[in-house]
């Protein structure tokens, strides 16, 4: 098709028959027109289009972009704001170095390398996980068509001919447990703690949920005519609702809580406040005050998520509850998908006298010598 264009004659392919029909060719004909009468140039158009596109597709595959479209599609499934973090922070630190502006159908075994290999002596752990994630964003990558071949981060037959196994590196250091046997003695301790920490970490331990729930904790999520604490499936890391059921010593503990705030009825409660506020009432605490809330107890060893694995070999060694019981009370997923299709229940009223039988073992050194909440 020819036209002129600000005294200058132009000419524009309208495509070639078959690939393009008659009356296709024709309705780009009448668009070019219309164009042209509004003072607009179609092949400068045309050109800024396949210029757009190209910078499209070059941004799409530019590694830094893809690890922000991989973040983006799944980030909304990742409950700890920590995780989140770390993800954007290790990818900026250590793989952007070498990776950034690269295309990911560019990168090679060597690129992962040279990314993962300065870190494997030292920080052995950061950099496994450092490797983990570019093996994601890549696979996403395959998964989306900017990729084609073999996934150059992953450590079966491919980094693990190149580097040592961690093991032998840095030896893994499994989480310190504090053995149940010490445990009755470990809460009278706490309970001489006057810090609203120590109650919350005393909550934590008899109800055997994950920290970050703990904390996070509202008070509308506490059923007070039932005794049962609802963790929405929104703040749970399985994204299922989990239900704890709430022992005596459990209530006691929320009721002086409420107490603190200075309500003394729960009908009363600030329904949408946090049950342990950070000193500031803006938020939650931080897992850093538990931290050195056992630096100054004497036990740096362990965290505050170690008691779960306490309970369960108090479960398992000193009970006759079924271990799927006592998985259940940790909010763990039990059953294979097929199992869980079948199975309605949380076991919650099953649930209950392992809860009560805990509470008891946990307090027996408070109960023992009466030591109130004060």
């Amino acid at each position: 098709m020819r036209y002129s264009f600000a005294g200058r004659r132009r000419e524009v392919g309208l495509g070639a028959y078959p690939v393009t029909s008659l009356a296709e060719a024709r309705e780009q004909a009448l668009a070019i027109r219309k164009s042209i009468a509004l003072g607009a140039d179609a092949i400068a158009d045309r050109e800024a289009r396949k210029a757009r596109a190209v910078n499209e597709v070059e941004r799409a595959s530019r590694s830094a972009d893809c690890a922000q479209a991989y973040i983006n599609a799944h980030e909304p499934t990742w409950k700890n704001p920590k995780h989140r973090q770390q993800w954007r922070n290790t990818l900026a630190t250590y793989a952007y170095l070498v990776i950034r502006d690269m295309d990911v159908a560019d990168i090679e075994t060597e690129h992962v390398l040279r990314v993962i290999e300065p870190l494997w002596y030292e920080k052995t752990e950061t950099a496994n996980r450092v490797r983990g994630r570019i093996e994601a964003v890549l696979a996403y990558e395959i998964a989306r068509g900017y990729r084609k071949d073999v996934n150059p981060a992953t450590w079966r037959g491919q980094l693990n001919a190149l580097l040592p196994v961690r093991s032998r590196v840095a030896p893994i250091k499994h989480q310190e447990v504090l053995p149940y046997a010490a445990l009755p003695a470990f809460m009278v301790q706490l309970r001489a703690r006057s810090a609203p920490a120590a109650r919350a970490l005393e909550l934590l331990i008899l109800t055997c949920v994950r920290s970050f729930e703990l904390r996070g904790m509202v008070w509308n999520e506490v059923d007070w005519s039932s005794g049962v604490w609802t963790i929405p499936k929104e703040r749970s890391i399985t994204d299922v609702e989990h239900r704890v059921p709430l022992s005596a010593p459990m209530l006691t503990l929320l009721l002086a809580q409420l107490a603190v705030q200075g309500v003394s009825r729960p009908s009363d409660a600030d329904r949408s406040g946090y049950v342990f506020p950070n000193q500031l009432g803006t938020g939650p605490y931080s897992d850093s005050v538990w931290r050195a809330l056992f630096r100054r107890m004497g036990h740096p060893e362990i965290t505050a998520d170690c008691f779960r694995s306490t309970f369960r070999d108090w479960c398992g060694e000193t009970t006759d509850f079924p271990r799927e019981l006592a998985e259940h009370a940790l909010g763990h997923q039990v059953g294979n998908a097929v199992e869980l299709a079948y199975r309605r229940g949380d076991a919650l009223k099953c649930r209950r006298p392992l809860m009560e039988q805990w509470s008891t073992y946990v307090l027996a050194e408070l109960n023992r010598g009466a030591l109130h909440l004060g």
